[in-house]
């Protein structure tokens, strides 16, 4: 079954007085079943202009075929079964003009540290049965300065963080024993502005939201040792739009579907507060076709085979160094809306304030705000009613908020 359906989230947000302005967030789902099994742990890469997922499991079964696609809707099972063992937890990496997979396991207790690589995701080659590095699972690969590079996760004897590179698969060397950045799995690792980049993750009793990067695989840095977003495990990251993209994943008591970008690592700012597609961890997600793509993954407890992308962001702003801006909205929830939603918005500084909202005629309906407020996150709510409260009907409106030389508007949407 194939569908089409387009989700439109009209957002503004805020974070500490920056701002970073857009209009709407579009997330399109191509197909709600792509036509291979449901899964999760999968991993994805793009080679010969293609989407390709590898592997991945469903709690009951472990897979080892391979797919591809040049739109997300039409998929080809490039090989039903790949001569590597069937396995999830593992990564996979463009390098050298091949794909490579690397490690993972293959049921608990069953952990892999082989390297394969393909010309043409059909025919594999095992580069080596055991590499130097021990048999793990919820690692990472990285292409990199030209060298494979493998980072953290765990294995038989406990979590990881040390960090090996090889040049041809085969031989390898240990980059650093013990990272700087804590040991961990379930994490999430790019390339990026010239830097490898580690991005959250877990340890057993933490679910991080740290970012490090580093130039050369053994001196890191901490871009920030608390990012805005929850700390968390089997999250997504990618690149896409000359940004880092942060989506997904699952705390101690939560799973998410959450976007945040970063133009350098440092500040992060939310896209989505809860994105078109379900909440679910183990997802992949990838830069595609001037497109942002999430692909399967557990959604609360039900494995996917559903696919999505964001064809772009209206009004982004590209400035890594956002400049506040006199008054922004930061929150409307829930929206669409049924009985009343929830408005909240930031002034940079004291000023007469006017909340007003109007219909799709421009027709002023209800004055919600009129006087003169200090600097700081406020808060109100609408009941759907206008000044002579009576309910109106369902549709679109608008909320204009006017200061002191600056007006802001959002679309907001009512339900029956």
């Amino acid at each position: 079954m194939k569908k089409f359906r387009v989700l439109l989230l009209y957002i503004t947000i805020s974070l500490f007085f920056y701002t970073s302005l857009f209009a709407q967030i579009e997330w399109i789902e191509p197909t709600d079943s792509a036509g291979w099994a449901v899964r999760s742990n999968l991993a994805s890469v793009v080679f010969d202009n293609k989407i390709w997922i590898l592997g991945g499991w469903d709690l009951s079964n472990y897979y080892n075929d391979i797919w591809n696609t040049t739109d997300g809707i039409n998929w080809t099972c490039a090989t039903p079964a790949a001569n590597w063992s069937a396995r999830a937890f593992h990564s996979a990496v463009v390098y050298n003009n091949q794909i490579w997979v690397m490690g993972g396991h293959e049921g608990f207790g069953h952990y892999k540290n082989d390297v394969w690589n393909s010309s043409d995701g059909i025919n594999w080659t095992r580069v080596i049965v055991a590499a130097d590095w021990s048999m793990r699972w919820g690692h990472t690969a990285l292409a990199f300065n030209n060298k494979l590079w493998v980072l953290g996760g765990s294995d038989r004897n406990g979590l990881k963080n040390d960090i090996w590179y090889s040049t041809d698969g085969f031989t390898w060397n240990l980059a650093d024993s013990a990272a700087g950045w804590s040991k961990r799995f379930y994490h999430a690792s790019l390339v990026f502005d010239n830097k490898m980049w580690v991005i959250g993750g877990g340890d057993m009793d933490n679910y991080k939201n740290d970012v490090w990067y580093s130039t050369d695989g053994i001196n890191w840095t901490c871009a920030i040792n608390s990012a805005p977003w929850q700390g968390r495990e089997q999250l997504s990251a990618t690149v896409y739009d000359n940004k880092i993209w942060v989506l997904g994943g699952k705390t101690i008591d939560n799973v998410l579907n959450d976007v945040w970008y970063s133009n350098d690592g440092i500040d992060w700012f939310q896209a989505n507060d809860s994105a078109g597609w379900q909440r679910r961890s183990g997802l992949t997600s990838i830069g595609y076709d001037d497109k942002l793509w999430v692909i399967g993954g557990k959604a609360q407890g039900s494995y996917q085979d559903d696919v999505w992308f964001s064809s772009g962001f209206t009004g982004v702003e590209n400035n890594p160094n956002p400049v506040a801006e006199p008054v922004t909205f930061t929150t409307t929830f829930p929206d669409p809306f049924n009985s009343e939603i929830k408005i909240a918005y930031v002034l940079a500084k004291s000023s007469p304030v006017k909340l007003s909202v109007f219909n799709r005629a421009g027709q002023k309906v209800k004055a919600l705000i009129n006087g003169q407020q200090n600097s700081g996150v406020h808060n109100t709510q609408w009941t759907g009613k206008d000044d002579s409260d009576k309910n109106l009907r369902a549709g679109v409106y608008l909320l204009r908020l006017e200061t002191a030389g600056c007006t802001v508007t959002k679309k907001i949407v009512k339900l029956e």
